[in-house]
């Protein structure tokens, strides 16, 4: 299993399940409101597609467009089953930053159709991650920003203060529907500015100007 780091105590962990929360942004404090009674949306990546840096990004041959999508992401600390909103926190050990690589027109089929996205979503090198900021270490967990640049442009920038479900609300709901173990990370949803990778792009990842990690497309 592909490792991450937890800091500032430089704890080596291996990862485990890979959950992807899907549609979490919404910038408009009324509409994300009105949008928090539905479920959650959650989908998997196979552990084998976790990379971090110095691996570069290998496009897959199936797909003739993949989009980067930047996202926090949460690492699991201790195992998690059916925990409330009020103590999912305590099962967070840190905080980073990572990439959902979708093949986007894979994708784009499967949702008109009806069909699985495990080959849009869980490629080799579709799950980029970086170290991870020890949970302690964070002031607000509803204030986290992360940004991504793209050949030294900014595509994507965020804030946890922008999501529609919290923290806590998504540990606490993926714990209901499945157990979370210790090393499993939780992808939380993309903000606006998605868009295609190329050959030879470097992708610049950013949490909180706390770590960073660069990626290059291969």
């Amino acid at each position: 299993m592909p490792n991450v780091h937890l800091v500032p105590s430089d704890t080596e962990i291996a990862v485990n399940n890979v959950f992807v929360i899907g549609k979490n942004y919404i910038v408009d404090p009324a509409r994300r409101a009105a949008q928090r009674e539905r479920p959650l949306v959650i989908s998997m990546k196979p552990t084998g597609a976790v990379i971090t840096p110095p691996a570069r990004i290998e496009l897959p041959e199936f797909s003739g467009c993949v989009h980067f999508e930047i996202e926090l992401v949460l690492l699991v600390g201790a195992r998690a089953s059916k925990v409330s909103e009020a103590d999912a926190l305590g099962f967070i050990a840190g905080c980073g930053v990572g990439l959902d690589l979708t093949a986007h027109d894979l994708h784009q089929e499967a949702q008109t159709k009806g069909l699985p996205w495990t080959a849009c979503k869980g490629f080799d090198t579709a799950a980029p991650l970086s170290e991870f900021i020890d949970l302690q270490e964070i002031k607000d967990p509803q204030r986290v920003d992360f940004s991504l640049k793209v050949n030294g442009k900014t595509r994507q920038s965020g804030s946890s203060a922008d999501m529609i479900f919290s923290f806590a609300q998504m540990v606490s709901g993926v714990s209901h529907v499945c157990t979370l173990h210790p090393g499993d990370v939780i992808f939380t949803g993309t903000p606006a500015g998605a868009g295609p990778l190329h050959s030879g792009d470097l992708l610049d990842l950013d949490c909180n100007g706390r770590v960073k990690a660069r990626f290059e497309v291969a």
